[in-house]
């Protein structure tokens, strides 16, 4: 991984992985560096190195063939997407009309 060229998108300089059950860390020497996931994305698909964002980011690159992903087996387990909203016997139309939409048109699957 470290002979690779780095694109570090977010706060974190550290990538976390998971091998055989355990969490290890990597702090690569980035090429390139942006608080933009869609900059990071556009400089990998370039060719400028590997990056590490979230699946949802890299989902159009992924289907159009763009990027790949690599290091998968190292990859740490799904976090859950959730929707929050206050409680309330009255749910506004906005809300409902939102949250049914998300569920029947979202591609929870990206790689």
């Amino acid at each position: 991984m470290l002979e690779h060229q780095t694109i570090l998108f977010g706060p974190s300089i550290a990538w976390r992985f998971l091998r055989d059950g355990h969490d290890f860390e990597v702090t690569p020497s980035p090429r390139f560096i942006s608080n933009s996931a869609d900059a990071a994305l556009q400089y990998a698909e370039a060719g400028g190195g590997v990056t590490r964002v979230l699946a949802y980011q890299a989902a159009e690159g992924l289907k159009r063939g763009r990027l790949k992903i690599v290091l998968a087996k190292y990859e740490q387990p799904v976090l859950p997407i959730h929707i929050v909203y206050p409680t309330s016997r009255l749910l506004s139309a906005k809300v409902r009309a939102f949250i049914d939409l998300v569920v029947e048109t979202a591609e929870w699957k990206f790689g």
